[in-house]
């Protein structure tokens, strides 16, 4: 009995104290990750019997006399934590200045501090003097990402300019003609040896002795004599080229000096 009475007067005494001094209370250590967002609890007490006109609450960092960055006297956030700072408090109701922080980054760890300002019965100021230190761990994924693969990414190549396609058409051209000047003489070579091969097995086949092997002037006289239709023939081709007639008309001269 004696023992259950003593409890009762302590808490008694300690309810009495409580009640006549000025108090502001926050908890010692939160801890939160970036991208969330956080409550940072604060609740204040004066003496019953004071009566304050006006109650404003003050958010300070870093330290006791540290920066401020909140303030709802004059309605100012800190450019920090402009538009991520958010009052939840209710200071003549229930005696609170709770804050939340949204959107956490790294450095918002440090820690924070809670002042009361009041008017009215003279001015009181008071402040937690622990503060709450708060800790802003980095996000990290439960989830594995796919890994990709770097490739090399070439850069754009301009489209080709129209001296540049011009360039290669001649070129084209000039490839073509040479191919089309050799078909032309190996076709003649052709002709000329199937001429004298069939002439040579008209003869075997009469019981003659077999056809001579014809002589440059032979050739000449036949190239000579279908000199215009291999000509006609040549110019109907566009992709001749001017070097293939030079190299042609020098052969005939040559054959014709040799004679």
């Amino acid at each position: 009995m004696g023992c259950a009475l003593h409890l009762i007067l302590l808490s008694l005494c300690v309810a009495m104290i409580k009640g006549n001094t000025f108090t502001v209370n926050q908890p010692d250590r939160l801890e939160s990750v970036e991208g969330e967002s956080i409550e940072i609890p604060c609740t204040f007490a004066y003496p019953d019997g004071y009566k304050p006109t006006q109650i404003n609450i003050h958010w300070r960092r870093w330290e006791f006399h540290g920066e401020f960055i909140f303030n709802t006297s004059r309605r100012y956030t800190h450019p920090e934590y402009r538009e991520r700072i958010e009052f939840l408090g209710l200071p003549y109701k229930e005696r609170t200045g709770t804050i939340r922080i949204k959107q956490l980054r790294r450095q918002d760890t440090t820690r924070y501090y809670c002042r009361v300002e009041t008017t009215g019965e003279g001015n009181k100021v008071w402040q937690n003097i622990p503060g709450t230190f708060l800790t802003v761990r980095a996000w990290r994924s439960t989830t594995s990402k796919p890994k990709v693969k770097a490739s090399t990414i070439l850069p754009e190549q301009p489209p080709p300019s129209a001296t540049t396609l011009t360039a290669n058409r001649r070129k084209l051209a000039w490839i073509l003609g040479i191919a089309v000047a050799a078909v032309i003489v190996l076709l003649v070579s052709m002709a000329i040896a199937a001429a004298v091969y069939v002439r040579k097995k008209k003869h075997l086949q009469r019981g003659k002795e077999p056809f001579p092997r014809p002589s440059p002037q032979a050739v000449y006289f036949f190239l000579r004599e279908n000199q215009p239709s291999l000509m006609r023939f040549l110019r109907a081709n566009d992709l001749l080229i001017a070097r293939e007639k030079v190299a042609f008309s020098s052969r005939l001269r040559r054959t014709s000096q040799s004679l």
